[in-house]
């Protein structure tokens, strides 16, 4: 298990130091962009300092209660890195909802089975996400229900976590990157929907499953398949097996959505893409590591589509 452990870590690590390294280029924004009001805020959970970046649409100045997105960051990286590696608060539609970008424990996040820093502190992530719920409120009515968490790599991780414990307060995720491998105590509240955008040529965290390519010995526990992380998603949704088949931006998506509630599962399996998230373009130095990367997708359109489809 200690081996398993630290080598996620050690692969979320490198992820990052690849990203920090390359030059952060995603997909051109569309031509009308949303206006935020952009504020730093600071706040205490137990007896820690966190922060985050919102950007706060001109809707929740009016009154009208709106939708959070949390858009979280991989291991070693940094909320305002994301913001333009992610870009959700560039695509089209964003301006109907706030989007947060939250700094992580020394940039690792507690996902319940990794990561880093966070995970082996015990630090109360999940607390911090309800923190920054109630600081929102400052702004203007915030959705008790309708929200929303977007990540890479650990920050895929924490997506899942806050889906699995707070699902009364989360409608949907969307990410890719990593395979959360401990999911219990998940499943057991409102539906929440799923997309998973990950990279078919990804070997840190292989859609087929197996060995990491960071796995030099060839011993310690294999990882599990993007289809064995999907299928658990779906029975937690009580989804159909009726599925539906499309392309998007060039993936082969499959799509579940006779769920409960109203709950949708889809997963999307990028060609020529490593370990990177769908717009980020990786450069050569990151490449050579992480693989192929598709600077010419639009992984936050796609999102931001998918959130506003559950609103």
């Amino acid at each position: 298990m200690l081996r398993t452990r630290l080598l996620q870590f050690m692969s979320l690590k490198l992820s990052c130091l690849a990203v920090l390294a390359a030059v952060a280029a995603t997909t051109a924004p569309t031509p009308a962009q949303a206006k935020f009001e952009v504020v730093e805020r600071t706040i205490k959970v137990g007896n820690r300092e966190r922060s985050y970046r919102a950007y706060i649409p001109d809707r929740v100045r009016a009154g009208r209660e709106t939708s959070v997105i949390f858009a979280f960051h991989p291991a070693l990286g940094s909320g305002k890195g994301f913001v333009d590696q992610a870009n959700l608060h560039r695509a089209s539609g964003a301006q109907d909802f706030i989007i947060v970008y939250p700094e992580g424990f020394r940039r690792t996040w507690n996902g319940g089975d990794c990561c880093g820093p966070a995970q082996r502190r015990k630090i109360d992530d999940l607390g911090f996400v309800k923190a920054m719920f109630k600081d929102l409120e400052n702004f203007g009515p915030i959705s008790k229900s309708r929200n929303f968490a977007a990540g890479f790599s650990n920050g895929w991780v924490m997506s899942q976590q806050v889906a699995c414990q707070m699902p009364d307060r989360f409608r949907g995720i969307a990410g890719g990157g990593a395979v959360k491998q401990d999911l219990g105590g998940c499943g057991r509240g409102s539906p929440v929907s799923v997309f998973i955008m990950h990279g078919l040529e990804d070997t840190i965290a292989p859609y087929q499953g197996g060995k990491s390519s960071l796995n030099k010995t060839g011993r310690g526990a294999e990882l599990p398949s993007v289809s064995q992380m999907a299928s658990f998603w779906k029975g937690a949704n009580s989804c159909g097996s009726k599925s539906s088949s499309s392309r998007l931006q060039g993936a082969s998506c499959e799509s579940y959505k006779s769920c409960s509630g109203g709950a949708e599962v889809t997963v999307c399996a990028v060609p020529n893409m490593g370990h990177w998230w769908p717009g980020h373009a990786g450069g050569k130095r990151g490449e050579k590591t992480f693989g192929p990367s598709r600077g010419d997708l639009n992984g936050a359109g796609a999102a931001i589509s998918f959130f506003r489809s559950k609103l």
